[in-house]
């Protein structure tokens, strides 16, 4: 009889410490999820990229979703172009730029010749 008892003992608690893990890993992939979505909705801060519209007739209609990808391609270190069209690309500053003391933000529009 104890047998038994020690038998069911040990497959309950087994059975519960195992649910338990998978829980907390469940709640961790929620969380990261949930982050990462967030981020791919955030539009970038105005001043910290600028749309270059070469062209006197060109009209800078940009796509919401390349306004979406600016914050994804931003480096620490390095200027960065996204091309839109021939006539339209946006100019990302870099994380060292942005957090310098004295930053100054850029107009939203470039028009070049």
């Amino acid at each position: 009889m104890k047998k038994y008892f020690v038998s069911i003992f040990l497959i309950i608690t087994f059975n519960y410490g195992f649910s338990q893990d998978k829980l907390v890993k469940e709640e961790v992939n929620k969380t990261q999820t949930t982050t990462e979505l967030t981020q791919a909705v955030q539009h970038p801060v105005e001043g910290t990229y600028q749309i270059i519209v070469s062209g006197k007739n060109a009209i800078a209609n940009v796509p919401e979703e390349f306004l979406l990808q600016i914050e994804s391609k931003r480096e620490y270190d390095k200027i960065v172009y996204i091309k839109v069209n021939d006539y339209i690309k946006i100019k990302v500053l870099p994380f060292n730029i942005i957090r310098d003391k004295e930053f100054r933000s850029l107009n939203k529009y470039s028009y070049e010749k």
